[in-house]
């Protein structure tokens, strides 16, 4: 029976501790704090905790049997956080007003050009990626695109198994909330080192991979090069709307060699104005996916020229400019 018992000054480091030693799968059995210590106990696997948790034998009673209750088992794959993001996933996603989707830019227009550079033609199909490869600037919602990239598999064909991979130099010591989302819709999340994700073969479509290079800013290059370089891989560069214009160009050009597709995200808390669009535009890359908001179900998708003039209609009423 492989049980650890593991004492640290903060829950944090104990549960550290548990990863260390038993890996990403461990089971929490107990939690308690002793004189000013945490206390965790886990096992490695589910039989272990269900043992540790079986009841002792009954010893005998000479009072009138009670009635059993049933007993209770704990599942991780009937979570009910898992249960509700399945329950979520079922449903069919919202619909987008339809004033949005009615407007769009006229001929002579001067946004339409913009909107021709800058989006995917209306009604074509968004293929899945086998391999999905999110970098950026910090703080851009790298981590979260990834678990939203998931999500969108997951609703649109329940036989693929997304694979989330977060390459990493050591080991982490702060908030790993890529796994927590992982856990949510009964994934797992793969921690290699770089070394190790440098290694990584051809991706099988049936377990689409989504590569968060979050930890792995200092080799990003390398990773990004060596990983897209297999068939129909995508390499997507996460910029948070409102990024300053110089910025956004920098960034676009920076990466343009490797033709990524950009998703802004934020943005619930700021529109994207045009010299920001006419950035990404002018790199000869295409804005493929926008973001808000910090739920991972229905919050991403793909921009078109309604979204277009709905942006314009904000900056209209900014300066002051009736809008048609």
């Amino acid at each position: 029976m492989t049980t650890i018992t593991v004492r640290a000054k903060t829950s944090q480091k104990a549960m550290e501790e548990i990863l260390r030693r038993l890996g990403p799968d461990a089971l929490i059995l107990s939690t308690r704090k002793i004189d000013g210590q945490y206390e965790l106990r886990a096992s490695a696997d589910a039989l272990d905790a269900d043992e540790a948790q079986a009841p002792a034998p009954a010893q005998a009673d000479p009072s009138p049997p009670r009635p059993e209750r049933p007993a209770l088992r704990a599942s991780r794959d009937a979570s009910p956080f898992e249960r509700s993001f399945r329950a979520a996933a079922s449903r069919p996603a919202a619909s987008r007003p339809a004033a949005r989707n009615a407007a769009r830019p006229q001929a002579g227009d001067p946004l339409a050009d913009l909107a021709r550079r800058l989006f995917f033609a209306p009604g074509l199909d968004e293929p899945i990626a086998p391999r999905s490869v999110i970098l950026g600037p910090p703080g851009s919602g790298k981590s979260l695109l990834a678990a939203r990239l998931a999500a969108r598999i997951l609703q649109a064909d329940r036989r693929l198994q997304p694979r989330l991979v977060a390459p990493a130099p050591g080991l982490l010591l702060h908030e790993d909330r890529l796994r927590g989302w992982a856990r949510l819709m009964g994934l797992s999340l793969d921690r290699p080192t770089i070394q190790a994700a440098l290694d990584f073969t051809d991706p099988d479509p049936a377990f689409p991979e989504i590569f968060d290079l979050s930890d792995a800013a200092d080799h990003t290059p390398d990773l990004a090069a060596r990983l897209i370089d297999s068939d129909d891989a995508e390499l997507i560069l996460c910029i948070p709307a409102g990024t300053h214009p110089a910025l956004t160009a920098r960034l676009c050009r920076d990466w343009a060699a490797w033709q990524p597709t950009v998703c802004l995200t934020r943005l619930d808390l700021w529109e994207p104005e045009i010299p920001e669009l006419e950035a990404i535009a002018n790199a000869g890359l295409k804005l493929a996916h926008v973001a808000a908001g910090t739920g991972i179900i229905d919050s991403l998708r793909r921009p078109g020229p309604a979204d277009l003039m709905h942006w314009s209609g904000g900056w209209a009423a900014q300066n002051g400019i009736a809008a048609e």
